[in-house]
C-alpha cells in the first residue's frame, strides 16, 4: 500500500482558521465536522492538490447500500457484489455493505450513514432511485454516487445497468421465431422497480401488437415469497392451471425459472418438448439445470466491478466525471427452449 501524502495539518488549520482536530477529521474522512466546515477545509486541500493524492495513498472507502426486507441475498445482488469484490481485492479499496429496509429508506439520512462509515463514495442497489433532494445532499458533500438500479437523471451521479427493454425483446423475438405465440411472463415486483416495470411493459406491448386474446392471462403478477425460486414455482403453477394453452414461459430472473422448471415437472409438462422456459441474468448455475436454461446475460459482474472502479478513479482524481453507461444484454440459447411442436402450433 502506498503511503498517504504528507499534509501539514497545522498549516491547513491556520489557513482555514479551524482546529487541527477538524482538519484531521476531514483528512481521514471522519464524522464530527459540519458539512460547511468540511467543505471549507477540503477546498484548501484540493487547491494544494493534496486531498485526492492523500486518499489514493490511504485507500478509497466505498459503501454498497442494498435494500433488504428479508434475510436473503439473491443471486442478482451477489453477482454484482462479486464483481465489486474482484476490483477491491486487486486495488486499495475498502468496501462496506449496508442493508436498509424499504420502509426505512425514505427516512434514512444517507449522508450521515456514509460519514459514520468514513466513506468517500456510495453504490446504490435499491429498488428505486433516491429522491432529488437526497442526491443533491450527497453531491454537495462531494460524495461519489453510482446508481445500479436504472437510469438516474441527476447529473452529478453516475449509473450502470443493462437495458431491460432490449433484454425482453431478445427473448420475445427468440421465442416468436420458434413459433411460440402464447408466451407467459412470470413477472417480478413492479412497484418502483425500473427493470421489472420496463420488462412488463415490453412484454404487454408485444402481445397486444400480436393481437393475442390471452394477454391478461399470460402476464402473471409477482407473488412475494422469501426466495425467488418459490415465486417462480407458484407463478408457473398459476399459469399452467389457468392458461393451459401456454407454450413458453419467461421468468423475471433465472432463480424464478428454476422454480418454474419444478412446477412444469410436477404438472407433467416436459421441458422443452411440451413447454419452453427462459430466464434473465445468466447465473452460473443456469448452465447446469436440466435442461440447461436459455437466458439473457446481464453483465452483473462487470457492472459491480466497473462501479467500484469508477468511484475509485473519480475520488483519486484520475476520472473527471462518473460514467453513465447502459450495457447491451446478450441472448444465451440453451436446451430449455425449442420450436413449438407442429401439432401444438396448429391448434
Amino acid at each position: 500500500m502506498a503511503r498517504p501524502v504528507s499534509i501539514n495539518v497545522a498549516d491547513i488549520a491556520n489557513r482555514a482558521n479551524v482546529s487541527t482536530a477538524s482538519v484531521s477529521r476531514v483528512i481521514n474522512n471522519q464524522s464530527g465536522v459540519s458539512e460547511k466546515l468540511r467543505s471549507k477545509i477540503r477546498k484548501i486541500l484540493e487547491e494544494d492538490d493534496r486531498y485526492s493524492a492523500h486518499i489514493s495513498g490511504r485507500g478509497v472507502r466505498i459503501a454498497v447500500v442494498m435494500e433488504m426486507d428479508k434475510p436473503h441475498i439473491n443471486t442478482f445482488t451477489s453477482a454484482m457484489l462479486a464483481g465489486a469484490a474482484n476490483y477491491s481485492l486487486q486495488r486499495n479499496v475498502d468496501i462496506s455493505t449496508v442493508f436498509v429496509q424499504s420502509a426505512e429508506k425514505k427516512n434514512l439520512d444517507f449522508l450521515r450513514l456514509l460519514r459514520d462509515r468514513r466513506c468517500d463514495g456510495v453504490i446504490l442497489l435499491l429498488s428505486s432511485i433516491l429522491s432529488q433532494a437526497e442526491l443533491t445532499k450527497l453531491a454537495k458533500a462531494r460524495m461519489a454516487v453510482m446508481v445500479l438500479n436504472g437510469r438516474c437523471d441527476y447529473n452529478e451521479a453516475g449509473y450502470l445497468y443493462t437495458d431491460p427493454n432490449e433484454g425482453m425483446t431478445l427473448l420475445l423475438n427468440h421465442l416468436s421465431q420458434l413459433g411460440h405465440q402464447n408466451i407467459a411472463y412470470l413477472a417480478g415486483p413492479q412497484v418502483s422497480d425500473f427493470d421489472n416495470s420496463r420488462r412488463a411493459e415490453v412484454f404487454l406491448n408485444h402481445l397486444h401488437h400480436a393481437g393475442n386474446p390471452l394477454v391478461e392471462k399470460l402476464l402473471i403478477k409477482h407473488i412475494p415469497t422469501k426466495m425467488a425460486q418459490e415465486a417462480g414455482y407458484l407463478q408457473a403453477e398459476k399459469v399452467l392451471r389457468n392458461c393451459p394453452e401456454t407454450t413458453a414461459l419467461i421468468a423475471n430472473n433465472d432463480e424464478m425459472a428454476y422454480g418454474a422448471l419444478l412446477a412444469c415437472h410436477e404438472a407433467g409438462k416436459r421441458v422443452p418438448d411440451d413447454i419452453s422456459i427462459a430466464g434473465f441474468d445468466d447465473y452460473a448455475n443456469s448452465q447446469f439445470t436440466v435442461p440447461p436454461l436459455t437466458t439473457v446475460r446481464q453483465h452483473l459482474n462487470e457492472v459491480g466491478y466497473e462501479a467500484v472502479q469508477a468511484i475509485d478513479e473519480f475520488v483519486c482524481g484520475s476520472l473527471d466525471t462518473l460514467p453513465r453507461r447502459v450495457f447491451k444484454p446478450e441472448l444465451v440459447v440453451r436446451g430449455s427452449t425449442v420450436a413449438v411442436p407442429a401439432a401444438t402450433r396448429s391448434l
